[in-house]
């Protein structure tokens, strides 16, 4: 599956941060994961409250420009099909980039 098949909204400002969802309804399992939690895939679950495939998370990030992609049931890395700000991201893929100016 391709990152096509999981599309997203991209990141955007709300209150108390940053959002992020991922649209992914077959998945069990979605984590974001990026410079800004040290690439860690258990330290930010995203949560599909209403059981409709999008996944979603708030992060409170400072001020600064980080890379991120969406790992889909441990094992499907994704840079984020909604933001079209990309990075290479040194293993031949990319990754996703959001810069928060607040």
């Amino acid at each position: 599956m391709g990152a096509r098949n999981y599309p997203s909204a991209g990141p955007r400002d709300v209150d108390g941060g940053v959002q992020f969802i991922c649209y992914a309804p077959k998945a069990h399992r979605v984590v974001i994961v990026g410079d800004f939690n040290s690439w860690s895939t258990t330290a930010d679950p995203m949560y599909d409250r209403e059981e409709k495939g999008a996944w979603s998370i708030t992060l409170p990030l400072q001020p600064g420009r980080y890379e991120y992609k969406f790992l889909i049931d441990g094992e499907k890395w994704i840079p984020d099909p909604g933001n079209p700000k990309k990075a290479k991201d040194g293993f031949g893929s990319q990754n996703s980039v959001v810069e928060v100016k607040r």
